[in-house]
């Protein structure tokens, strides 16, 4: 079975977010965000969805431990607002439904 925290993590780390953006973008303490990231407490099925909104991976990837190619960002800045994670989620959750919808046409073309 796949670790969920350690997963979140090493996507976390490689997309250049802090355990800080994290807990901000989620409204919840930076030390919950350790414990979820090792294992002691769980994400919530809705904190799981929204942290792979703003990773820009699909939430299914995660929990099966695939790793399909990410949405690819760069950001001038890694000091970020909470109003800034917010909009790199939106952001990254309408490229992902586009992203599957492509897929879905691809497939039932053939």
């Amino acid at each position: 079975m796949i670790d969920l925290g350690n997963e979140i993590k090493k996507r976390r780390e490689e997309r250049g977010f802090k355990e800080e953006d994290i807990a901000n973008f989620l409204n919840i303490e930076v030390k919950y965000i350790y414990q979820k990231e090792t294992g002691k407490e769980p994400f919530s099925a809705m904190q799981l969805e929204n942290i792979c909104s703003l990773l820009g991976c699909d939430i299914m990837d995660v929990i099966n431990g695939n790793h399909s190619d990410p949405l690819k960002i760069s950001f001038r800045s890694s000091n970020f607002e909470t109003g800034d994670l917010i909009a790199i989620s939106k952001i990254n959750k309408i490229a992902l439904n586009l992203n599957q919808m492509n897929q879905w046409l691809k497939e039932n073309e053939e």
